[in-house]
């Protein structure tokens, strides 16, 4: 491109639209901006209050297009807020729901951030929530636990951090005790079987062997020994 063209493309990047016009809807908000060139577009009121979008106000094509960038974050934002009025989310889960919203990485990105530094996102509180929910419903072991939060997006310095708060040795154990229970309720009494479905769920496979020998019960009725399997 010679520089005649590139001085033309410049200043007619930096030429002013001016705004012209609030289009409001039925119940009176904002549906777009009408500028100078006859183009529209809608503008998020923060960022039309945050960029001092108003008739009469004149913007570059830059200065535009950074206001619309901005406009998008704010919407993103939005959006993730519904999504965690339903229920807590990691971080990785809302940016996941805003990119299959059509919103791209990098504003998905700017909206998850606004989102943590008001304390509406956090990873640490998503995990605590997300294993309370699951030792509740779906009792499992460590592993299963720390697989879950990577499925996630939860980062693995924080899922391990909030399992040593929390899965202690008396949970670990009542876990396992209903694990255990439900197994029988439900499925084959062949030790091995259980054995190898408590091993899936993510308990070690000394707290099993531990609290199996201690099943005297248990043993007799099905006239198994541990050791047999060890």
């Amino acid at each position: 491109m010679d520089r005649e063209a590139q001085g033309e493309n410049s200043s007619s990047q930096n030429v002013n639209l001016e705004v012209t016009d609030i289009r409001r809807g039925a119940f009176g908000e904002v549906v777009s901006f009408g500028f100078s060139d006859g183009s529209s577009f809608f503008i998020h009121p923060e960022a039309a209050i945050e960029f001092s979008v108003r008739p009469g106000a004149g913007f570059s094509q830059d200065e535009l297009y950074e206001i619309l960038m901005r406009s998008a974050v704010f919407a993103a934002r939005d959006k993730a807020v519904e999504y965690l009025a339903v229920r807590e989310h990691s971080e990785n889960e809302l940016i996941l729901k805003l990119r299959r919203k059509g919103y791209d990485n990098e504003t998905a990105l700017a909206a998850v951030d606004l989102l943590k530094k008001r304390g509406y996102l956090d990873d640490h509180r998503f995990a605590e929530m997300w294993i309370e929910s699951r030792l509740k419903k779906h009792p499992e072991g460590r592993s299963s636990l720390l697989a879950g939060l990577a499925r996630k997006g939860v980062d693995r310095a924080i899922a391990e951090s909030v399992l040593e708060e929390l899965l202690d040795e008396e949970r670990t154990e009542d876990a396992l005790s209903r694990c255990i229970e439900k197994y029988l309720r439900t499925r084959s009494k062949d030790p091995k079987k259980l054995i190898n479905h408590l091993l899936r769920r993510g308990f070690r496979y000394n707290d099993i062997k531990q609290k199996m020998t201690g099943l005297d019960a248990f043993n007799e009725e099905n006239d198994m020994r541990f050791s047999e399997y060890e």
